[in-house]
């Protein structure tokens, strides 16, 4: 199942606080370079690896 738009939100908004290049991020993590290309469950372990690196 495809992510949500409200996952795609939060992981730029987490992104930007970790200080992270989200293409990077997730090309590394998924070998993808979008975050619609993500799965739920995936969209969901990249926002909380974001999270724990900005600090929430």
């Amino acid at each position: 199942m495809p992510c949500t738009e409200k996952q795609v939100r939060a992981l730029h908004a987490f992104s930007r606080r970790a200080g992270v290049e989200l293409t990077e991020e997730l090309r590394r993590r998924f070998g993808l370079t979008t975050a619609e290309e993500l799965s739920r469950r995936q969209a969901s372990e990249a926002i909380d690896g974001l999270k724990e690196r900005a600090g929430n």
